[in-house]
């Protein structure tokens, strides 16, 4: 069996297309982790039929779509400090992103270290970043 980890930063993965395009979309979590599990077997080499995906978003998801989410089995992890959010504006950006940021990062890198200590080591574990936000990328090389 081999482990998916997904974190998706919703704040950049949302926001930015909506600030260029001022197009309110949604996105499926249920179809878009099995778009990235299909994506994830097919370039790391695994059988899908083993394959345990763990999902976890981050930043401003609006309420409607959090019981929705977590149904479908995503974590959805809320801010502890609340900034302001009007979806017809955009997001303020306020110290809270820094705390998406941060808690993403912080998740992300504990959990390569338990799968490095914890999982066979012939079934490594693929953790997939999902973000607009190059702030990410000591995270990425830390799990690297």
């Amino acid at each position: 069996e081999r482990n998916i980890y997904i974190y998706i930063d919703h704040s950049n993965f949302w926001i930015e297309p909506y600030n260029r395009s001022g197009y309110q979309w949604r996105y499926d979590i249920a179809s878009f982790r099995s778009l990235l599990i299909r994506f994830a077997t097919k370039t790391g080499n695994m059988d899908r039929r083993n394959v345990q995906a763990e999902v976890n978003v981050y930043g401003y998801v609006p309420d409607c779509l959090k019981p929705i989410w977590r149904g479908q089995g995503a974590r959805v992890h809320e801010l502890r400090k609340s900034f302001a959010a009007d979806l017809h504006k955009g997001i303020e950006r306020e110290h809270g992103e820094k705390e998406v940021d941060i808690s993403l990062v912080a998740h992300s890198v504990r959990k390569a270290v338990e799968a490095w200590y914890d999982e066979d080591p012939e079934a490594k574990s693929l953790f997939v970043i999902v973000s607009g936000d190059s702030d990410m990328r000591p995270a990425v090389e830390q799990i690297i």
